[in-house]
């Protein structure tokens, strides 16, 4: 089954905005291909306020990286198309929450997501995201969508070694943010 993408932000090496492109310019399938720079928003859902348990989804056979653990959800900044303007990334970060983890039932009042900053994620020559990290925390109930087989606390005082040792379950993605995440902590 072949995905429809919505048009996603372009934008230049200091995060502006250029305009719509789609998701085969911003991730060409071929390798050796250059990927256009785009924006995303990952965010990491914590069980309580301790920030002793993280929320991670597996991501299902429709998507790229099956079955691999990453970030609670998250996904690219749309093009507004109608508006001719990037979608915030706050909004993108809210939108994929509710698409991702409540079936579009409506975030939970009680769930509050709070930005912790944005960052470059260059994992090879064609994908070059610029990173809108966000977290939040809510111990449930989640309603996942079929982009997502599962969904699982995992204590956050194993995940680095489990995810160092066991590389080829987790996304690339989920890496940067969970350490940008553990980088922010002991900043505090």
């Amino acid at each position: 089954m072949e995905r429809i993408h919505p048009q996603i932000v372009h934008i230049n090496e200091n995060g502006e905005s250029l305009g719509p492109i789609s998701y085969e310019e911003a991730h060409p399938l071929d390798p050796a291909q250059e990927g256009m720079r785009h924006a995303v928003a990952n965010l990491l859902i914590f069980n309580d306020s301790s920030y002793s348990e993280l929320l991670l989804s597996k991501r299902s056979h429709i998507v790229r990286s099956p079955e691999k653990w990453d970030c609670s959800a998250g996904g690219h900044v749309d093009w507004i198309g109608e508006k001719g303007i990037a979608e915030p990334p706050l909004e993108a970060a809210l939108r994929e929450l509710n698409e991702e983890l409540f079936q579009e039932r409506g975030i939970p009042p009680e769930l509050k997501i709070e930005g912790l900053g944005k960052f470059w994620k260059h994992v090879r020559a064609n994908n070059h995201e610029l990173i809108y990290l966000f977290r939040g925390i809510y111990s449930g109930p989640f309603y996942h969508s079929s982009e997502i087989s599962t969904l699982t606390f995992f204590p956050v005082i194993n995940l680095k070694h489990r995810m160092e040792s066991e590389r080829d379950k987790f996304t690339v993605n989920l890496f940067y943010c969970f350490n940008k995440h553990l980088e922010i902590m002991s900043a505090k």
